[in-house]
């Protein structure tokens, strides 16, 4: 057999290799999320190639590692290919994408809590009629509107939320825009009571963050009078979930809390909370030295998420691990039409700023990106010619990393550089 149009293939630099006990090879191409099972001849074909003849017996093989991107045209092509996708991604305005915070006022005083700037307060009339004009003037005919409600705690702002949502919906009606939002929040105000607002505002999906067991929740997520909130957090869960909303939890990690997630679990089976997804978070010690030593590093949290999957698949908790696919970019805040909003309308790339105005890109009084270096450095990255990025197997699923650790600290690499191999092997073996 030729190759196809007598092109030259080679293997995909992003593929990552498994091999279980029996001489079964398993390949997964982070670029395009394909798996392939090979036995002992397959895989010395494919270990072999291109040096090596393809005859009636790997024909079917080779076609399918072409297809499924294990064997590419060219390694520089294959890279070009990300980059088309990244800028494509990064610069697209058919989706406009706001974090807005109508307040910053919260009733948690979090041991760990980056944000500044707290007596910003509640978003004024002034404020919320800018927003509006903001969203008027961004929002191109027939695209789509996304908003996150953010804090400060969004809940102690409902009425702020609501009246902005009215709007939007009315200026997406106009534009023939679709509309999506989603909320943030430490849970703790959420009541049957406010059950129908957060419907009637088109609010469906959910996420609440717990800190670990109760001890050390409660030790971290206190109440502004050191009252703890994780009893009262596990019930609104099971509320929300209960009235059909789409739950998620944020599970918070540190050194000090690695061994609580067994509890958590415990505790979501006794309140007959079921099929509510769990993600991690790693602290991090944003603006605050001394918390440093507290925090887990890449690695270490990287094995806490492996230990969580493989535990649940013993137990028969869950049926399967979703693997990770590749991004197009890291985030919003890497995206030109994503901002960060405040209560007193300072603009933001990322939320991790949002009170630091000296970290601020603009403001609404202005309607203007008057931090063009700061903005610049978001969207400037590209992990298609940063060395170390494009020469690592991962850099599809993780497209160079957090973008605001990249400029206020250093690199943070992704936790699945140290777990991938390992979580593929939940999936396959």
């Amino acid at each position: 057999m030729k190759e196809s149009n007598s092109i030259k293939y080679v293997k995909s630099n992003f593929t990552i290799l498994l091999e279980n006990s029996e001489e079964i090879y398993y390949l997964f191409n982070t670029r395009t999320s394909a798996i392939c099972k090979l036995d002992k001849a397959a895989f010395e074909f494919y270990e072999n190639y291109p040096n090596n003849h393809i005859d009636d017996n790997f024909e079917n093989l080779h076609s399918i590692l072409i297809s499924e991107g294990f064997l590419i045209e060219s390694n520089q092509k294959e890279i070009d290919y990300i980059k088309h996708n990244l800028y494509k991604s990064r610069y697209d305005e058919k989706t406009l994408s706001l974090t807005i915070a109508p307040t910053m006022n919260c009733n948690f005083s979090c041991s760990y809590c980056f944000e500044t700037n707290k007596e910003f307060g509640k978003m004024d009339s002034t404020v919320i009629t800018q927003l509006k004009e903001f969203v008027s003037k961004k929002l191109h005919h027939q695209t789509k509107l996304e908003i996150t409600w953010f804090g400060g705690e969004p809940l102690l702002a409902l009425d702020t939320i609501t009246e902005l949502t009215e709007s939007f919906i009315s200026i997406c009606k106009e534009k023939k825009c679709t509309y999506n939002s989603n909320l943030i929040t430490n849970g703790y105000l959420v009541s049957q009571d406010i059950l129908p607002i957060l419907k009637n505002n088109l609010i469906r999906t959910i996420q609440i963050t717990l800190d670990g067991s109760e001890e050390y929740h409660n030790q971290k997520r206190f109440l502004s009078d050191g009252s703890g909130t994780y009893k009262t957090l596990i019930h609104n869960i099971k509320l929300l979930k209960d009235n059909e909303f789409a739950v998620t939890v944020r599970l918070n990690q540190e050194k000090s809390n690695i061994n609580s997630i067994s509890e958590v679990l415990k505790d979501f089976e006794s309140y007959e909370i079921d099929n509510v997804p769990v993600s991690f978070g790693r602290i991090e010690a944003y603006g605050n030295s001394e918390y440093h030593d507290k925090c887990l590093d890449v690695p270490e949290f990287a094995e806490i998420e492996l230990n969580y999957h493989q535990t649940r698949l013993k137990q028969n908790k869950t049926k399967k691990v979703k693997l990770p696919t590749r991004l197009r970019n890291y985030c919003l805040a890497d995206q030109v039409y994503a901002y960060v909003f405040d209560s007193k309308g300072f603009i933001y790339k990322c939320w991790n700023d949002i009170g630091n105005i000296d970290h601020s890109i603009g403001n609404l009084n202005t309607n203007l990106i008057n931090n063009q270096d700061l903005f610049l450095s978001y969207m400037k990255f590209d992990p298609t010619i940063d060395k170390e990025c494009k020469n690592c197997n991962v850099m599809p699923l993780c497209m160079g990393g957090c973008p605001h650790n990249r400029i206020y600290t250093n690199r943070t690499c992704s936790n699945l550089r140290y777990n991938i191999s390992e979580l593929v092997k939940l999936v396959v073996v």
